[in-house]
């Protein structure tokens, strides 16, 4: 399991992105929590800072230099801080945020979605799928969970987008799903 492979050692490879799609990658202590890995940073680092732009980033088993032991292709992870007096707790956001995969109708469809920005509102029209995919020549299985209580690997949802709502304009259309697995 790619998560007993990082959990292994103390440190990780943090590679986070600039604007301009400059790799940074920084040793950080890691820790973990069941099915989760933990690394503490200050708010006004600059990963942290890269973070809140975008949310790509790659980890790696690495050792207190940050030189990587194990490598695993790019993983996607969202950030976020539950300030002091937030109306929600860990737990809430734990059972309430989603980790999903979208895989578009179209490419007018890749493209639009492609254009939202941070805050943006929107509307996505689509279906739950388990996914059987071809990604940088290995077949993948991007399974979807259907309970809000899982955690880790497998545990995020895989999304059909049929269509997207964005400032009154309609891309896609609602279509029905093929089948059960897409």
């Amino acid at each position: 399991m790619i998560i007993d492979d990082l959990a292994a050692g103390k440190y990780i490879s943090l590679a986070t992105f600039k604007k301009d799609g400059t790799r940074v990658a920084t040793p950080v202590w890691v820790t973990r929590e069941g099915d989760h890995l933990y690394v503490i940073t200050e708010a006004n680092s600059g990963k942290a800072k890269r973070l809140r732009n975008s949310p790509r980033a790659q980890v790696a088993a690495c050792d207190m230099r940050g030189t990587v032991t194990f490598k695993h292709d790019s993983l996607r992870f969202s950030w976020y801080r539950i300030k002091p007096g937030a109306p929600v707790d860990q737990h809430y956001v734990g059972t309430h945020f989603s980790n999903s995969h979208l895989l578009c109708a179209d490419d007018n469809l890749r493209r639009a979605l492609g254009r939202l920005g941070r805050n943006d509102e929107f509307e996505l029209t689509g279906y739950l799928i388990n996914a059987h995919i071809m990604l940088d020549g290995q077949k993948r299985e991007w399974n979807t969970s259907m309970i809000r209580t899982d955690g880790g690997p497998g545990a995020c949802e895989t999304i059909y987008v049929t269509s997207l709502k964005h400032d009154g304009k309609l891309y896609g259309a609602v279509t029905e799903p093929a089948g059960n697995d897409q």
